[in-house]
């Protein structure tokens, strides 16, 4: 029998690759449990995209990267309130641009109804 990865888990893995190298960290880095700046500002991030471009759950965010869905949560709101900052420090104004990297490369997943 051929073994079927639901699209979303599939894409998951892109997601983590994609943002890893644009963050220019490796990947087992961003699913590790290290916590510096420079590896969980980019977890963060494809926390985020998990959620607004893949559809994910926060339950389903939360297992991914091996944590509780109110670490999503968290990560959600910080990426949010980066990507509002109406005056970005450099380290935001870094991320913003990460991110429209990411996203071009990341398409919308429509879930299911």
């Amino acid at each position: 029998f051929p073994v079927t990865i639901p699209l979303k888990i599939y894409m998951a893995t892109d997601v983590v690759r994609i943002t890893a190298s644009a963050f220019g960290i490796h990947s087992n880095q961003l699913l590790s449990r290290q916590r510096p700046a420079h590896i969980a500002i980019p977890r963060m991030v494809a926390m985020y995209i998990f959620k607004k471009r893949l559809g994910l759950t926060l339950q389903e965010i939360g297992k991914f990267f091996k944590r509780d869905h109110g670490t999503a949560i968290h990560a959600i709101k910080v990426i949010e309130k980066i990507l509002k900052a109406k005056n970005p420090n450099a380290q935001e104004a870094r991320v913003i641009e990460k991110m429209k990297i990411i996203e071009e490369l990341v398409p919308v997943v429509e879930t299911e109804k």
